[in-house]
């Protein structure tokens, strides 16, 4: 019996043996497939990561190209921007002469003529702090008209130049400057006024 038995425990080792040769097989197979399904993952994810990794790169590339765009596009608003801002202030400070002599034209009473019209330059100060001013001067001359005084005349020239806002823009008041008889036969009156060019803020 003791032969059955250890044939028996041959025959059951053998059995086990072959059930776990069987299992390693087949786990074995399962293995390879799983290491197999491992790698083609890893494979994929490689060239997915190429495809995108190129396509991100491409994008960052349109992406650098159009802030760059923008950026030159920005500058050259600025640029504009600053021009536009030096013409505006250019045109501040430029007196319109056409209108002046348009508006003087209508203002001059009967008896004064006016002899010059100049923009003078004025330098003040020394150094860094030195400033130049401009200013208008006109010179006239008041026709003695049969004994009537020639000072109403420039008074009223004086009046009807501050109350006339088309030549008085960006000038100061005037200032009568100087009044004068001339010699000669016929006694006439000259005068100076200046305007003193208004200094923008």
């Amino acid at each position: 019996m003791e032969f059955e038995i250890n044939f028996l425990t041959y025959k059951k080792s053998t059995i086990f043996l072959e059930s776990i040769l069987a299992k390693a097989r087949h786990l074995n197979t399962a293995k390879v497939r799983l290491i197999s399904l491992l790698l083609l993952l890893g494979l994929v994810t490689v060239l997915l990561g190429s495809f995108y990794s190129k396509s991100i790169s491409r994008k960052t590339t349109r992406v650098v190209t159009t802030g760059q765009s923008f950026l030159k596009v920005t500058l050259e608003k600025e640029k504009m921007a600053n021009l536009v801002n030096l013409l505006l202030e250019v045109q501040k400070k430029r007196i319109a002469w056409w209108e002046k002599l348009t508006s003087i034209s209508e203002l001059v009473p009967d008896q004064v003529f006016l002899t010059s019209m100049e923009l003078q330059e004025e330098r003040s100060g020394g150094g860094a702090k030195r400033e130049e001013n401009e200013q208008l001067v006109l010179k006239g001359v008041v026709v003695n008209a049969g004994g009537s005084d020639p000072s109403q005349y420039i008074d009223k020239f004086m009046k009807d130049l501050k109350s006339n806002p088309s030549f008085m823009a960006g000038l100061d008041e005037p200032l009568l400057v100087s009044v004068s008889n001339s010699t000669g036969s016929h006694a006439n009156v000259e005068f100076e006024v200046h305007l003193a060019k208004r200094v923008s803020e």
